[in-house]
């Protein structure tokens, strides 16, 4: 895939020639988690917000159901627990970094590509838009995108 060339490093917000460390502001941090944990409390439950962050990704991309082989209700709690612990751990950058590799090997085997990544961002940060409206600050959406 054309990525660009000379100084062009990111594809739609997303570095894909080199994995850094992500450090963010401490109010970048503090709405990013305000943001998750008001997501959560105005769901009916975790399973709930879960199954919503399911339907955005494939209401928004259908193709890529087929790449997730998991029981729907399974695959929900799986995005609940990768987002939190993300999220969780925004304020230990090198902590961070080990839970996206982690999260990376886990996918090696299927064709994760930087537009498929923009289409899940993307559908997520549609989704916490939506839900929480103002309450989704542009602090929180520079922290979770």
């Amino acid at each position: 895939e054309d990525v660009g060339d000379g100084d062009d490093l990111d594809l739609d917000g997303i570095n894909v020639r080199s994995f850094e460390e992500l450090s963010l502001n401490s109010e970048v941090i503090r709405q990013a988690q305000l943001a998750w944990t008001t997501f959560i409390g105005s769901s009916k439950s975790r399973e709930a917000a879960g199954d919503m962050i399911y339907m955005a990704l494939f209401e928004t991309a259908p193709a890529l159901q087929p790449l997730f082989t998991t029981p729907r209700a399974v695959q929900a709690m799986r995005f609940m627990n990768g987002l939190g612990s993300f999220i969780n751990s925004l304020h230990e950058p090198k902590k961070l970094k080990v839970l996206v590799e982690t999260l990376g090997f886990g996918h090696l085997h299927l064709d994760v590509t930087p537009p498929r990544v923009v289409i899940f961002r993307d559908a997520l940060l549609g989704l916490l838009q939506a839900e929480l409206g103002t309450r989704f600050t542009p602090a929180a959406g520079e922290g979770w995108k």
